[in-house]
């Protein structure tokens, strides 16, 4: 049995999720983004988040991939890192795909096949530690003559095949760059998984909103196994095992102030998750700086909030985006003072205070 599924990344646009649901894709591989995501953060793919969201919202299942510029093992394990960030608070049921290509040559050299191998394995093995499923992007050049696969094969291979049977085992064959699928416009890579990728547990709750300060929400893990379930902020939102019925098991989440976090349960090396908040949480208290200078600042929130600035003669905020922690905005100072941004949402508000110094 096979699956259809594609691949995107931000060289796709804007994408309209439901007809391509609606086409008959069950899977798609997003681009986590490419090189040393960590440091340079304008390397994340401009969509990714968007392309998460929008995917998982339609009821199509997703993996990711990340693009290599690594020419060491270390550098990339820090890939990896990078790609383990932005995928948490998503739910996989597909691998996270090791992607280097010939363009990858051109920052890292032209590896031997040992060594590219062992970035391969640095990359992948880094992604395992982090609780995901871990597999290999390749077309048949790089199968035959740049990795040694034997050393690879405990990996699934995403196998780059344009004929309509590949010619190498694999478990996903990408079977075209020019494929049409409507809800997006322009060509898109089209894939074949022959693998099953079962949902061997899932959660209740794709996002929580919580309405209140002390609230309690409870949510089940649908699973044979007891999984391991933790907060990214336990501080603010505390979670507690809340016991077992027929259908699985239950955690109890606590709000205990104005923030974002991420829910994550863990079963036999499946992770899945989800984020709950209540109202929105400013990640400045006070910020100083000189008239021209910009800052980029985030309000932790599942909600676009509002934004205020107590005197628009002093500094000017635009939105710039999202990601996975919450909304982002940018601050730009216009002239000496000290002025107050605030963020409101849902009743709630946090603030922080910016003073501005001639240049």
């Amino acid at each position: 049995m096979s699956v259809p599924g594609i691949d995107v990344s931000t060289h796709q646009g804007e994408i309209d999720w439901k007809k391509v649901k609606n086409a008959g894709i069950k899977f798609v591989i997003i681009r986590t983004g490419y090189g040393d995501t960590l440091v340079n953060r304008n390397q994340i793919d401009r969509r990714f988040h968007e392309n998460m969201r929008g995917a998982l919202a339609a009821g199509i299942r997703v993996g990711a991939y990340h693009f290599s510029y690594a020419g060491t093992e270390s550098a990339a394990r820090q890939e990896a890192r990078g790609a383990l960030e932005l995928v948490r608070g998503y739910s996989l049921t597909y691998p996270i795909f090791f992607d280097y290509e010939y363009d990858s040559d051109r920052l890292a050299g032209k590896l031997s096949r040992e060594r590219l191998t062992k970035v391969a394995q640095a990359f992948l093995r880094e992604i395992e530690a982090g609780g995901y499923q871990a597999g290999v992007y390749a077309n048949l050049d790089f199968v035959r003559n740049r990795y040694d696969m034997a050393k690879l094969a405990g990996y699934d291979l995403w196998l780059a095949d344009y004929n309509s049977t590949p010619h190498y085992s694999c478990a996903i064959q990408q079977t075209s760059s020019n494929g049409r699928v409507n809800g997006i416009s322009g060509a898109v890579d089209t894939d074949v998984a022959y693998k099953q990728y079962r949902e061997d547990f899932t959660l209740d709750t794709r996002e929580y909103i919580f309405h209140r300060v002390g609230q309690t929400y409870r949510f089940l893990a649908r699973s044979t196994e007891r999984p391991e379930v933790y907060s990214s902020n336990e501080v603010l939102f505390p979670v507690k095992y809340g016991g077992q019925d027929s259908r699985g098991y239950l955690y109890d989440i606590e709000a205990l102030g104005q923030g974002m976090t991420t829910i994550s349960a863990r079963v036999n090396g499946q992770v899945r998750s989800f984020r709950a908040s209540l109202g929105c949480q400013l990640d400045l208290t006070l910020y100083r700086c000189r008239v021209g200078d910009t800052h980029t600042f985030l309000c932790r929130s599942l909600r676009q909030p509002n934004i205020a600035v107590g005197d628009t003669k002093i500094v000017e905020v635009e939105y710039a985006g999202q990601d996975i922690n919450g909304y982002l905005f940018t601050l730009r100072a216009k002239q000496e003072g000290a002025t107050t941004v605030t963020a409101s949402l849902d009743g709630f508000e946090d603030h922080f205070r910016v003073e501005v110094e001639k240049k």
